[in-house]
């Protein structure tokens, strides 16, 4: 069965799976509130605190509702349909999205509020959610060689992020006139970048090298540099020998582009 809507639950389509259909009227999503902060100042003006932290709003959760039917044409009980439905959501925490809202991921705890029989529908089944402010539209992963350095741009949402970095070297990291180097070897969220909303661009580097030209490798043979790889004979003053420069130099960067 499809309907006009319908809910994905931890990558179960509650209407197609369960032949359930969501009672018209029974939706609801609104935006989640914002946290504010006022001092209120006797005599003079408030002073709006809200912002002061972090440079930007902070929200609550987000409450997202609605009312599960099913009418008996499924060909199983509705006994047997709520005890799935029930067993599936209540308590449950995943990410899940809606049909009304296509192109988004939520986040949430589930509630089945009551599960009961109705007559002409079989049975009504009634779901809160208790889901996360944000709503996720892509996680973006953009993989780049910074061999001699790169220049990445970033798309970002309404939600200010901290981007993840992976790579196997050592990566030196320029964002908004600020330098500083990030370990080889493992995933580190970068507490000194925030995408914001929009394009961020963010400069990437392999150590302090710079692309080699051809007067660097003038009175070489294919011999002499045909056993290294492309990243270990681009590298002009570079830190270590191209013997011990593996790979191909990738950086990858990750980060959640998300909205209200």
């Amino acid at each position: 069965m499809r309907t006009a809507f319908d809910v994905n639950w931890g990558g179960t389509d509650l209407c197609a799976e369960f032949g359930l259909y969501i009672e018209y009227g029974s939706i609801s999503c609104d935006p989640p509130a914002p946290k504010t902060c006022v001092v209120e100042v006797p005599g003079g003006v408030d002073i709006d605190l809200t912002d002061a932290l972090t440079g930007h709003a902070a929200y609550g959760r987000r409450k997202v509702a609605f009312s599960l039917c099913y009418d008996g044409r499924g060909g199983s009980a509705w006994q047997d349909v709520a005890r799935e439905v029930v067993q599936l959501l209540h308590g449950i925490e995943a990410d899940f999205s809606l049909s009304w809202d296509p192109g988004f991921t939520y986040h949430g705890r589930a509630t089945v509020t009551s599960a009961a029989f109705v007559p002409r529908s079989s049975c009504r089944i009634a779901v809160e959610i208790d889901a996360d402010p944000w709503k996720v539209r892509e996680v973006h992963t953009e993989s780049v060689s910074a061999v001699g350095g790169a220049k990445v741009t970033c798309r970002s949402g309404r939600r200010p992020v901290h981007p993840l970095i992976s790579c196997d070297y050592p990566v030196t990291v320029e964002w908004e006139g600020n330098r500083f180097t990030v370990p080889a070897g493992r995933t580190y969220r970068m507490a000194a970048v925030t995408f914001t909303e929009g394009d961020n661009e963010i400069w990437l580097s392999i150590y302090s090298y710079r692309p080699a030209s051809w007067a660097d490798l003038a009175g070489s043979t294919w011999a002499d540099v045909g056993r290294y790889t492309w990243a270990g004979i681009s590298v002009a003053d570079g830190e270590q020998d191209p013997d011990d420069f593996i790979g191909d130099g990738t950086v990858v960067l990750q980060w959640e582009e998300a909205y209200i």
